[in-house]
């Protein structure tokens, strides 16, 4: 399946560390959505670097971010999330209660562990 990425708000799937699957909410995105979002912002960088008289933004090295080599280093951005609290024992008068907020959570291709990742629904 094809990411299409993620932004703040957007409902996704958290899988604890106990590979409890949690509906959930993204409140922060830690990386950028695409490859090519990714080396604009360095090319960006290392363009005002080099601007700047910075030693290590040479043409080579700008060169060398635009290369399909380096593109694919890219990886799904990590995330923080909220979700609510599958024990309904924990409510007050508001409701249910939030557990605890996961945070730079890793994409489940990202991952090796079998659980603390998070999934597109």
């Amino acid at each position: 399946m094809e990411f299409k990425g993620v932004r703040v708000g957007q409902a996704v799937t958290f899988v604890d560390s106990l590979s409890r699957r949690n509906d959930a909410l993204v409140t922060a995105v830690h990386g950028w959505n695409s490859a090519d979002e990714w080396v604009e912002n360095l090319l960006e960088q290392a363009r005002k670097a080099q601007d700047s008289g910075v030693s290590w933004a040479t043409d080579e090295y700008i060169a060398n971010l635009q290369t399909d080599a380096f593109k694919a280093q890219w990886r799904i951005p990590s995330i923080n999330a909220v979700y609510v609290s599958t024990d309904e024992s924990k409510t007050d008068p508001y409701g249910r209660q939030l557990e605890t907020r996961p945070t730079s959570v890793p994409h489940q291709s990202n991952q090796t562990a079998h659980g603390y990742y998070w999934v597109n629904l």
